[in-house]
């Protein structure tokens, strides 16, 4: 037995790394938590898409407002997908604010935009995820002391009327924003 090799035998080493069920276990946690933090994130996204839409419509009715105080003449707020294009209400579209706005001050009074009249303010359109924005074709804001267009442009998305906001500008020309239910006014949605 002395001249004999001792044989030793080793353990089989221990690959690093994970095992096929480890990594389905995980893969299946990560589907679960994902499936329940989507909906919040969808949420999150239309609310910011319908504040960033009805943030700017307010801006450009409160800049329209303000152009006319300031040059004492009437300033129309129309929709527009663009400069160039002028107005869309003067192609017969009345529920275009979902492709822009425009500001201007209208020298001749005719609620169209003319070569010689002034942009005070553009903004391009809100983009996928808003269903509509509609109202009047334009709102014509005048000097103090003389009546302006009131009306309402309502912001919709996919979650309908219930979570709409709207623009509400009233016959001085202030303009405010409204949620269903607090203002005492009709709200619809196309469905």
């Amino acid at each position: 037995m002395g001249n004999m090799a001792r044989f030793r035998t080793q353990r089989p080493t221990r690959a690093d790394g994970f095992t096929l069920v480890e990594v389905v276990v995980v893969i299946a946690v990560l589907a679960v938590l994902t499936s329940m933090a989507f909906p919040g994130y969808r949420e999150m996204v239309l609310n910011n898409k319908q504040r960033v839409a009805t943030n700017e419509l307010l801006v450009a009715m409160n800049a329209g407002r303000n152009e006319a105080i300031k040059q004492s003449r009437t300033v129309v707020v129309c929709a527009s997908s663009g400069v160039a294009s002028g107005c869309a209400a003067s192609s017969g579209n009345t529920t275009a604010w979902k492709d822009g706005v425009l500001v201007f001050v209208d020298e001749d009074g005719d609620d169209s935009l003319d070569d010689d009249e002034i942009v005070s303010f553009f903004s391009e359109g809100y983009g996928a995820g808003l269903d509509d924005i509609s109202g009047p074709a334009l709102f014509r804001f005048r000097p103090f002391n003389v009546r302006s267009d009131a009306g309402k442009v309502t912001v919709c998305d996919s979650r309908g009327v219930d979570h709409a906001r709207a623009i509400l500008v009233n016959v001085s020309g202030r303009a405010h924003t409204a949620h269903p239910g607090e203002s005492g006014i009709s709200w619809s949605c196309p469905s």
